[in-house]
């Protein structure tokens, strides 16, 4: 059986996800047999006092915004590779590269581990997944996805036109910037981030 982690007073009106069952059980045993039951189950909630069980499942742009729920338990997986690290938050497990790699060189070295430089679908310098490179002006994500969440520092993305030689096709975290974002020549050399959704 999967395990399932708790985090004591953590804030349930800022669970991403939506909610798949209510039921009433005894104990919180009885709940994690509930969630561990249902494929789609990614953790759930359990009031203790009135035996309230409501698991739920990780949903980009949706928030849970009950906070009656009870205490919260998430499903705990393994990234199939050691090096990375499952964040429950986000459901991807995710490595950081502190050596320096063009935008490109960064890509291949996450496709070597099967995955994609980390895609930000919401509030988190390395590079990140998304480019214009195909199409100047529209980002996009490594999987074709469109940017929709953005965070771009001001007056960014910028296409780099005042340099000698513009071109800013790939997107920059700016760790030092207030976590903002910058679009920068994509031969650059940053730190990286890559994801993955490999699991054991």
């Amino acid at each position: 059986m999967q395990t399932f982690v708790s985090i004591p007073n953590w804030d349930t009106t800022n669970v991403q996800g939506r909610i798949n069952t209510t039921i009433t059980v005894s104990t919180t045993l009885e709940c994690s047999r509930c969630c561990h039951q249902n494929k789609i189950c990614d953790g759930f909630f359990y009031d203790k006092s009135s035996g309230n069980c409501a698991t739920f499942n990780i949903e980009d742009g949706l928030i849970i915004y009950e906070n009656t729920l009870g205490d919260f338990f998430y499903r705990k997986k393994d990234c199939l590779d050691s090096r990375y690290e499952y964040i429950w938050q986000l459901d991807i497990c995710i490595t950081f590269y502190a050596s320096e790699l063009s935008w490109n060189a960064s890509q291949q070295r996450c496709a070597e581990d099967s995955g994609n430089l980390l895609e930000i679908t919401g509030i988190l310098g390395w590079w990140i997944g998304g480019t214009d490179v195909y199409q100047e002006g529209i980002f996009q994500w490594m999987d074709g996805e469109r940017v929709t969440y953005t965070n771009w520092a001001y007056n960014q993305p910028d296409n780099m036109t005042n340099t000698v030689i513009p071109g800013g096709d790939c997107m920059r975290y700016g760790i030092y910037s207030k976590a903002k974002w910058f679009d920068l020549d994509c031969s650059n050399k940053f730190a990286f981030i890559c994801e993955n959704k490999m699991f054991l």
